[in-house]
């Protein structure tokens, strides 16, 4: 991933619980988790001036990097892609659903299961 063109079509989703930003890249696609600013703890820097964290704070290569939140295209052999535009959209039940088109014409799905349930679908 490192180094990949970072396709225009980033998406940012608000949840109960997360802000989830989705990213589609020509030969990946992510899924950023970050705390909802409702539930981080307020710090107190001066008695009467409470402020709240960045939400981006406690961000790491390690979250990044999870298997659960970021699927990579093979691009080995036959199976090359030259990826053109992308979508991506968050289901109500937290599946996160990335559908990206080739220059060849062809459609790739790719569906990251909700948070928390593992798994991944590539169409």
């Amino acid at each position: 991933m490192q180094g990949s063109v970072i396709l225009p079509t980033v998406t940012v989703h608000e949840t109960h619980a997360n802000v989830i930003i989705l990213v589609t890249t020509v030969n990946s696609v992510l899924r950023l988790v970050f705390p909802h600013p409702s539930r981080m703890q307020r710090v107190d820097q001066y008695a009467s001036d409470c402020t709240i964290s960045s939400i981006f704070a406690d961000i790491s290569i390690a979250s990044i990097q999870d298997p659960a939140n970021l699927y990579t295209l093979d691009q080995t052999g036959s199976h090359h892609h030259e990826i053109h535009t992308s979508s991506s959209c968050l289901t109500n039940e937290g599946e996160a659903l990335f559908a990206m088109t080739t220059r060849k014409g062809s459609i790739i799905l790719v569906k990251l299961t909700a948070i928390g349930l593992g798994g991944l679908f590539v169409y």
